[in-house]
């Protein structure tokens, strides 16, 4: 019979609009791999998954089933969780932006010591 396979993943929390590989590993040779999604076949063969841009609705469990003529196994699954692109988008666009209003300060800062050096010698 066929040995338990298992999966690699690049990471199972992504950032919506990433891209994830799954990749079914097995010790056996001459073996049809099948993925499954919650269940579901997902009518893909090849050893390894690529999703490029992930949905939400990309999120569950995903798994492997290797077969040969004489029997069959499944994976344990593997869970799969997508994050929003949104909070940490926003987190970086508000890092700029304190970034920016630091840097104005700084250099009204900056100024308004000059200002005044420069009148204390005239």
């Amino acid at each position: 019979g066929v040995t338990l396979p298992s999966i690699q993943v690049t990471n199972t929390t992504v950032c919506g609009l990433d891209s994830v590989v799954l990749i079914c590993s097995s010790n056996d040779t001459g073996i049809c791999i099948h993925w499954l999604f919650n269940g579901q076949s997902l009518g893909l063969t090849d050893r390894m998954m690529l999703i490029e841009t992930v949905r939400r609705q990309d999120s569950g469990d995903y798994q492997c089933e290797v077969s040969n003529p004489v029997s069959s196994k499944r994976s344990d699954p593997i869970q799969l969780d997508i994050i929003s692109p949104l909070p940490s988008l926003l987190k970086s666009l508000l890092k700029q932006f304190r970034l920016t209003l630091l840097k104005g300060r700084t250099f009204f800062y900056l100024s308004t010591i000059y200002q005044r050096q420069s009148k204390s010698f005239t």
